[in-house]
């Protein structure tokens, strides 16, 4: 796991409601628990039988970087591009300035631009193409720069 990989877990944690955190792997693990003085713990096993040392260490959780949610204003269609043909407005790890479209959602044959509300790099993508989009529901996390 690369650390942006970590990142986005740390990121995703820190905005959600859960407690605490902990994903194992063979090689890997890494745990997580709001509210305690350390916040997250990230180990990793070498090749040789030494005892595990952790590799990072992060306090608080929000240090990391400041995201932005951009989420469903209205109940409808998510499209991901202009048509079908075209590629998607936008793509994970893609710079957008504040204002640019996002995606379209499609509500009672209308088609509603969704912009992005700060300058940034595309975090997170969320929606599924030609999918309902609830109110309210998460579409894309934008880390401000």
């Amino acid at each position: 796991m690369n650390r942006e990989e970590i990142y986005k877990i740390i990121e995703r944690f820190e905005t959600s409601d859960l407690s605490s955190l902990s994903i194992k792997d063979r090689d890997f693990s890494i745990e997580m628990v709001r509210g305690s003085k350390q916040s997250v713990t990230i180990s990793q096993k070498s090749e040789t039988a030494e005892p595990q040392e952790p590799v990072m260490k992060a306090t608080p959780v929000h240090s990391v970087s400041k995201l932005t949610q951009v989420k469903a204003p209205l109940v409808g269609t998510y499209y991901a591009a202009p048509n079908p043909e075209s590629s998607p407005f936008v793509e994970i790890g893609q710079q957008v300035v504040k204002g640019q479209t996002l995606c379209i959602i499609e509500s009672m044959k209308m088609l509603n631009e969704l912009k992005s509300p700060v300058s940034g790099k595309i975090a997170g993508i969320y929606g599924n193409n030609g999918e309902l989009a609830e109110f309210d529901q998460l579409l894309f996390e934008v880390e401000e720069c």
